[in-house]
């Protein structure tokens, strides 16, 4: 029984060997990308325009969500970066968690997603708000009200 034990703790051990540098080399590669990104966001012509730069991350292949949280946290305005990321075609719940991620407030956020064009059906969704394509019914006129009441409509 010891023996099994001793093989099954070498054989454990071997593995942990084996992945140790694969490990390590991903967390390097993951904070060399992450470094990469806040000095892409934070260059010179970063401050000039956060748009291009936006778009440039994005376009080199940086997840949104951490473009929109980098960007907010090295001091840039959160509507501006949340309007530049959906313009340069993001994934809007990307967008939003990013923002929300960098401590804007989720109604701040549902603001700047709406003023950028965003669709309000998917900024509710993406909040979490419980609206589903089948909870959001478009506004019809099968009840219209009755006929006998005043309003200042038909003055």
């Amino acid at each position: 029984m010891e023996k099994r034990s001793a093989k099954r703790l070498a054989i454990i051990s071997f593995f942990v060997f084996l992945l140790s540098p694969v490990l390590a080399a991903r967390a390097a590669s993951s904070s060399l990308s992450s470094q990469a990104l806040r000095d892409l966001l934070s260059g010179n012509s970063a401050k000039e325009n956060i748009c291009s730069s936006i778009k440039q991350a994005m376009d080199d292949g940086f997840n949104m969500r951490s473009v929109v949280k980098t960007a907010i946290d090295l001091g840039n305005n959160s509507c501006l970066v949340v309007r530049c990321a959906i313009l340069a075609g993001g994934n809007l719940e990307d967008i939003m968690k990013g923002a929300v991620d960098a401590g804007t407030p989720s109604d701040v956020v549902s603001k700047c997603c709406l003023e950028a064009g965003a669709d309000p059906k998917e900024v509710a969704k993406n909040l979490g708000l419980g609206y589903s394509q089948e909870t959001i019914a478009e506004p019809s006129r099968a009840n219209p009200p009755p006929s006998n009441t005043i309003s200042p409509h038909k003055f």
